[in-house]
């Protein structure tokens, strides 16, 4: 699983940048003739801008300005340690402006067969000046360090990582396709917004860059599950290779096997919050909506078991209906006529989360839903 350690400092600028973190639902066949897509010179690594000089020329840090020298040799983290990032490791320049140093590194890319996604190819460290902080002197500290995919800046449309839902047929013209969205969505997928932005065929390969539409609003940051989704040729495969061209640099896709296997005997359940899921998002006052959990495979734990209540800004309010440890099975929960607005279904648990490991940090696994009036 893909894992980013980040400050005090970093962890406030991540919760800023993903405060609106977005994204919507639908699975559509891609247009017959998709609109060409143009690459521009940038790319991203974990949201942080890089562009294609800085890439091409690759800088070391040997030779990083006079002010992003001092800024590397000052810069501690938020606890006093150094950063430490020694020339000799690989490391190039991204970025050096009065305020933020970005270093980058190539990194083996491992597949890992339990999260699915993009696995890493780079490392990133990043340090900003801070002047007026209540807990830290001025100076310059850590603010992130961690892998990321580098991949093409979309614009509002996100790269995501993509696989074969099996072996492709050489003598099919099409592409059956498992595609998993890498921003915050609340647990679902991607259905309705995957979109072919390029498809470029050779008689060696077929090169494909897709985009995920945003979904739009506030999200949660769950495992959500990946979309099956299907992409026309213009004449059978054959034995040419299918790379994702979304990365920086171009990947062959591979098949999704090894994950289903894993998934199955539901290895990644304990690394992935468990999240509700409500079957429609807008629901009336007086009416029921039922309410699942996602990762769909993955069972109610002892420390989550507990009753379903509707959170708004009037507070609580209990529906009378449980969610039992050991269950992947959905419940229907009934609204209640006078509620209306935008708030949660929330599972509350039993055990009390101070006392419990598993709910340490108060962890409710929780669903977005909009009550209406009745008509």
């Amino acid at each position: 699983m893909q894992r980013i350690t980040f400050s005090r400092l970093g962890a406030v600028l991540v919760t800023l940048a993903l405060s609106g973190c977005a994204v919507a639902a639908a699975d559509t066949e891609p247009p017959a003739s998709p609109t060409p897509f143009v690459a521009g010179d940038g790319f991203l690594c974990s949201g942080l801008p890089v562009s294609r000089e800085a890439l091409e020329e690759r800088v070391p840090l040997s030779e990083i300005d006079e002010q992003g020298r001092i800024a590397l040799s000052e810069a501690v983290w938020d606890d006093g340690s150094p950063i430490d990032l020694a020339p000799e490791d690989g490391w190039y320049v991204v970025t050096s402006t009065d305020d933020m140093v970005a270093v980058m590194r190539d990194v083996d890319v491992v597949q890992d067969l339990v999260s699915p996604g993009i696995d890493p190819d780079r490392e990133v460290q990043t340090v900003s000046r801070v002047e007026n902080a209540s807990n830290l002197e001025p100076g310059w500290y850590g603010s992130s360090r961690g892998p990321c995919a580098l991949t093409l800046d979309l614009g509002d449309r996100t790269v995501p990582g993509i696989e074969f839902q099996m072996p492709p047929d050489p003598n099919s013209n099409e592409l059956r396709l498992l595609v998993t969205e890498q921003s915050c969505n609340s647990g679902d997928d991607a259905e309705g917004r995957v979109e072919v932005l390029n498809l470029e065929e050779t008689d060696s390969q077929v090169r494909l860059i897709l985009g995920v539409r945003p979904r739009g609003g506030l999200n949660a940051c769950p495992g959500h599950p990946a979309t099956p989704f299907t992409v026309n040729l213009s004449e059978p495969l054959g034995d040419r290779e299918v790379l994702h061209a979304g990365l920086a640099t171009p990947r062959p896709l591979t098949v999704n096997g090894p994950i289903e296997e894993a998934l199955t005997v539901g290895a990644d359940c304990e690394f992935i919050p468990l999240m509700l899921r409500a079957t429609a998002s807008t629901v009336t006052a007086g009416e029921t909506v039922s309410v699942t959990t996602t990762p769909a495979h993955c069972p109610i734990t002892d420390a989550l078991a507990g009753e379903v209540v509707l959170r708004f800004g009037s507070g609580d309010t209990p529906t009378g209906i449980r969610m039992e440890a050991g269950s992947t099975e959905p419940v229907v929960v009934t609204v209640p006529p006078g509620l209306t607005g935008d708030g949660y279904i929330m599972l509350v648990p039993d055990q009390d989360c101070e006392d419990t490991i598993g709910t340490a940090d108060c962890f409710y696994p929780f669903a977005t839903v909009t009550i209406e009036g009745a008509p």
